[in-house]
């Protein structure tokens, strides 16, 4: 009831916001900065195209930079792509020109032209991150270029007809298409999600969370997207790219993927962790996952789930209890590590957390937490989860990432997973 309430009060309210931020632009939405990356390397950016003339693919691309002196800090959406995101943020989200131009006007830590940090042939890994829908390529870039400052060479896909807008880089767009949004809006998914927030015990939670995770209509859309990511790897570590980028593919472990997602690009990435053995580690920012078959099935690769709480939960956990693992070890398994991070909600998992204002916070989903402690907090997770499995640095006494960053960010709280275990005994599971 909580969530319906919230929507509704969102829409009837986007109107106000619209024609304040037209008035008073500096008052009702700021442009936000973006904290420098913590890292050692400074960061080069990059856009591809990749796919073929059925399903044209459009990727960006942030890696490790050797000197980026001259070079200037790119803008958050480029002159060029700014009419197709503005056309598509306008049908999306329902922004207005003013608030468009308010985003594009961030300055990122990003440099076009960079040429590469010299490294030694597959010495950089790979990330693969795929945007929530409806979000943008550029949706997550303070989490890229933290990484690209890190050592990772990053790749965020857009998929085709489920982002607010693309720009390829021969200038030629897309925005979101109406029957992708209609699978995502449907009443019936909305219910579905419900059943699992609302559900008063774990037997009731897990006859939900199969209900949630078997929706054909999802089920499918993730297919597609899984798809997508794959077609990416294959191509860009092809070097069958446009603009060619043998320098970054050079450099580039294609071998050892991390894959990491935010919202239904997290689902996808566990889903593609499961299937493709090219990868090594998973990341799912609040991700609600689909597909049945992690239902009571151990995760192939080591997994990070962290959660908002901004809705809790009426039976205590997380969304994705009963995913990643046999429930009769739930929360036991090596590797699969999972967290509430309190004081955030869902799009705080996006760069959309530094927004400032209240008004503006609470209409763009956001939680309590400050925005860039979130970045912060959030940045900190994956680098150290990532460096765990693809390098095999910094593992705890314990041998997670989890209970060491706890430490340093209260607002992290593992998830207790003996719920789910008991109930595994009374279900039979």
């Amino acid at each position: 009831m909580k969530l319906r309430l919230m929507v509704l009060l969102q829409k009837l309210l986007l109107p106000l916001v619209r024609l304040a931020v037209r008035v008073a632009p500096e008052a009702f939405f700021p442009v936000p900065r973006f904290a420098r990356p913590s890292g050692r390397y400074p960061v080069g950016v990059r856009d591809i195209q990749c796919g073929d003339s059925s399903r044209r693919l459009m990727a960006r691309i942030w890696y490790p930079a050797g000197s980026v002196a001259g070079l200037e800090r790119r803008a958050y959406f480029a002159t060029n792509e700014y009419p197709v995101m503005e056309a598509g943020l306008m049908q999306a989200l329902g922004y207005n020109r003013s608030m468009v131009r308010r985003l594009a006007a961030i300055e990122t830590w990003s440099h076009e032209g960079a040429a590469p940090l010299e490294a030694g042939e597959g010495e950089l890994p790979v990330v693969l991150f795929s945007h929530g829908f409806g979000c943008l390529v550029t949706s997550n870039t303070q989490l890229c270029e933290e990484l690209a400052s890190h050592g990772y060479l990053v790749v965020s896909l857009a998929h085709p007809g489920s982002t607010a807008a693309l720009c390829y880089p021969d200038g030629s767009g897309a925005v979101l298409a109406e029957d992708c949004l209609r699978t995502i809006a449907r009443p019936g998914l909305l219910d579905l999600a419900m059943g699992v927030l609302g559900a008063g015990s774990p037997e009731e939670r897990k006859r939900a969370t199969l209900g949630w995770s078997s929706d054909a209509g999802m089920k499918a859309l993730s297919d597609t997207w899984v798809s997508d990511s794959r077609r990416c790897l294959d191509d860009l570590s092809a070097g069958a790219c446009e603009p060619p980028c043998e320098d970054l593919v050079a450099v580039a472990n294609f071998s050892r993927v991390g894959a990491c997602g935010m919202s239904f690009g997290g689902s996808v990435s566990a889903t593609l962790a499961q299937e493709d053995g090219r990868v090594a580690a998973v990341i799912n920012l609040d991700g609600g996952q689909v597909d049945t078959a992690l239902v009571n099935a151990p995760s192939r690769v080591p997994l990070l789930m962290l959660h908002s709480n901004a809705l809790p939960m009426a039976e205590q956990g997380g969304f994705n209890d009963f995913h990643y693992e046999p429930h009769r070890v739930a929360g036991q398994t090596p590797g699969v590590e999972r967290a509430l991070v309190d004081g955030s909600a869902h799009m705080d998992f996006t760069d959309s957390t530094v927004f400032r204002g209240r008004l503006l916070r609470w209409l763009s989903g956001l939680g309590t937490i400050s925005g860039e402690r979130m970045v912060a907090l959030t940045s900190a997770a994956c680098v150290a989860f990532l460096d765990r499995h693809l390098r095999g640095r910094g593992a705890d006494q314990h041998g997670g990432v989890l209970p060491g960053l706890s430490r340093q960010w209260q607002e992290i709280r593992i998830l207790d997973l003996s719920r789910v275990r008991n109930a595994s005994r009374s279900l039979g599971d």
